[in-house]
């Protein structure tokens, strides 16, 4: 779906907007939907099986630290020049969109991690991790 939206992303802007500043300004911010897309697929998917296993302390605390922290304080300092070195290409609504896309990124590779260590202690105890 990434890649569809990425290939497609100047008729999807035209859609919503015939307005050229619009679809100058809103093209370079759908290309971020193809990572974010991937990156939201996997934290969604390694969310949902641990709540199977009835873990959700855990994935809870990930969420909340990647989603709030980096992604919306990063996206914070990357938008309105927070962060001193802040290029030029990540500042306004990029940055928001590059720090969400991240902050997913993280989220999903940490939930995929914990997964990893929720499912060996289930085979080597037969049992489910305390939530």
């Amino acid at each position: 779906m990434g890649l569809a939206v990425l290939s497609m992303r100047v008729p999807i802007v035209n859609l919503y907007s015939g307005d050229l500043a619009v679809a100058a300004a809103a093209v370079p911010l759908v290309a971020w939907i193809a990572a974010f897309h991937v990156a939201d697929a996997l934290q969604a998917i390694a969310a949902f099986v641990l709540r199977a296993y009835q873990v959700a302390k855990m994935p809870l605390a990930i969420l909340a630290l990647s989603l709030w922290g980096i992604g919306l304080g990063g996206g914070y300092g990357l938008a309105f020049g927070g962060f001193e070195d802040t290029p030029v290409a990540l500042r306004n609504a990029q940055g928001f969109w590059a720090a969400a896309t991240l902050s997913l990124v993280v989220a999903g590779v940490a939930l995929c991690a914990y997964l990893v260590v929720v499912v060996r202690r289930v085979d080597r105890a037969g049992q489910l991790p305390t939530r």
